[in-house]
């Protein structure tokens, strides 16, 4: 009988799990930046060209977008005074905007999982360059003169290394290397 009555209800969540509706159907951008006022416009980047799929007029400070966007997709928010304010991961869930036209480094976005992820990608390359450029003395020094295609490393006073192997005699900087970094 206790089997029964626990298979009933287990077939009865079932039965509303799927009766409900997505969590989110589309996406909703709310922005309220400081300094943009009039028309402001919704770009989408897909394919070669970037194409505005939205506009609306900020009122009291605030904008508003819906829609729905099958996949995530680079978008931005422009307006005709400040041209492009701000890149971001456009999908469907509700998305938050806030910060100041005079300091679109420091606009906020919230609610895009894509967003997230691409925020956190880009503290990590952030994190690695600063790691490779931080003790590079010899990188920076090196620069000039690999751009000037010598094969002398000043800072260490003897030869590049052609082929980017390090050897005895040579730059311990390899110049393959070296002439990425330029």
């Amino acid at each position: 009988m206790k089997a029964k009555l626990l298979f009933a209800g287990a077939l009865a969540l079932i039965f509303l799990a799927c009766g409900q509706k997505p969590q989110s159907e589309g996406y909703t951008i709310t922005g309220e930046i400081a300094g943009v006022t009039g028309k402001v416009y919704l770009t989408l980047f897909e394919g070669k060209m970037p194409q505005r799929i939205d506009s609306t007029e900020v009122v009291n400070g605030t904008f508003s977008f819906t829609g729905k966007q099958p996949l995530p997709m680079l978008a931005s928010i422009d307006t005709p005074e400040h041209g492009a304010i701000l890149r971001f991961f456009l999908e469907n869930s509700p998305i938050t905007i806030t910060g100041s036209a005079d300091a679109p480094d420091r606009i906020s976005v919230l609610g895009s999982a894509s967003e997230e992820m691409a925020r956190k990608y880009r503290a990590d390359i952030d994190s690695i360059s600063e790691v490779f450029y931080s003790d590079s003395a010899a990188v920076s020094t090196c620069r000039p003169r690999l751009a000037r295609k010598t094969d002398q490393c000043p800072a260490h006073g003897v030869r590049q290394s052609q082929s980017g192997k390090r050897g005895s005699g040579l730059c311990p900087l390899p110049r393959t290397l070296l002439l990425h970094a330029l």
